[in-house]
């Protein structure tokens, strides 16, 4: 299926998800939900599906939405609720449900690979966590880049992560040598989704262009996000004659597990005031001598030179 065929066969976004709200109970779905993309379910070939993303920033010249966490008490930062209706089920047999996964807002991803498989008459509560990595640039052996200044550099375009670097350069090379965008290709494009048969050829440029993705970097700033996962089952929805999975409904709750980001940054082994430290200590151990000691060295030496100045200018 292309694209296009998602859109007009698949459920409206309107229709699928029918509610969602921040920690300030304010509608997030005219302003932050971005989509259809497509999606496979394995590399290269198998059947595709249209996936929205929340908050997406790929590509995108605006800065992250922020949201004001509450300390008092726990209170989830986002509520959605989808509408999962069974008869849209191709495949006889199939169980209805959806799925979902938490990213960085910097990257694309495939609910595929790492999604959650949530069923209807469900309520789900993710709690999220953070861990943020600083790497060192050049000429550290982390070598890495900060995607964030190419960005600013860039006129606030192009990736923000090392992921999005490499799919950037795949859709250049696939775009150049298909005439279309693979369907494994996750940074945003307009250009026509690639069948099986075409990703299969030859292209005379192919070593050539998907050499770009060896320039592509660790990111200096690496934020990976851990979640755990409860699920509830949930009779009534408003509706006491009506079950939530008699509706086909699904609802999403998504808390802060911790305020707190774990923080791991590298340094250098030697800063200048350590180095420093380093070579005098070393300097004392070979030579056996103490700055004191170079101090007294000094003062005899000069009693030395005045004993004999005076000598030369006033002779016995």
């Amino acid at each position: 299926m292309s694209l296009d065929d998602i859109e007009e066969l698949s459920q409206n976004i309107s229709d699928f998800l029918i509610e969602a709200k921040d920690a300030n109970n304010v509608d997030v779905i005219s302003h932050h939900v971005t989509g259809p993309f497509l999606r496979s379910k394995r590399l290269l070939s198998g059947s595709r599906s249209g996936c929205y993303s929340i908050y997406s920033m790929v590509d995108n010249s605006r800065e992250p939405i922020q949201i004001r966490a509450r300390e008092m008490f726990q209170t989830p930062v986002n509520t959605f609720t989808f509408s999962v209706d069974p008869k849209e089920i191709f495949i006889p047999g199939d169980r209805p449900g959806m799925l979902f996964s938490v990213h960085s807002p910097f990257e694309g991803v495939n609910p595929f690979e790492r999604g959650i498989f949530m069923k209807i008459g469900r309520i789900y509560k993710l709690y999220v966590r953070m861990e943020k990595q600083i790497l060192l640039p050049l000429p550290y052996k982390t070598n890495c880049m900060n995607y964030t200044e190419e960005w600013l550099k860039n006129n606030r375009s192009g990736p923000r992560t090392k992921k999005m670097c490499i799919h950037k350069c795949l859709l250049e090379a696939s775009v150049k040598c298909f005439n279309c965008s693979a369907s494994l290709i996750f940074y945003p494009n307009n250009a026509r989704i690639c069948s099986y048969d075409e990703v299969h050829t030859n292209c005379s440029e192919r070593e050539r262009l998907f050499k770009c993705s060896s320039n592509c970097k660790d990111d200096c700033v690496k934020i990976k996000y851990y979640f755990e996962v409860q699920e509830r089952y949930e009779r009534e929805y408003e509706n006491p004659i009506e079950t939530m999975e008699e509706a086909g409904l699904v609802k999403v709750e998504v808390y802060l597990d911790s305020l707190e980001i774990i923080r791991l940054q590298h340094r250098p082994q030697f800063r200048d005031v350590e180095l420093f430290s380093y070579i005098g200590g070393f300097l004392g151990i070979w030579l056996g001598v103490s700055l004191v000691e170079v101090m007294d060295l000094l003062e005899a030496l000069l009693r030395v030179f005045t004993y004999v100045f005076r000598k030369r200018r006033n002779p016995a």
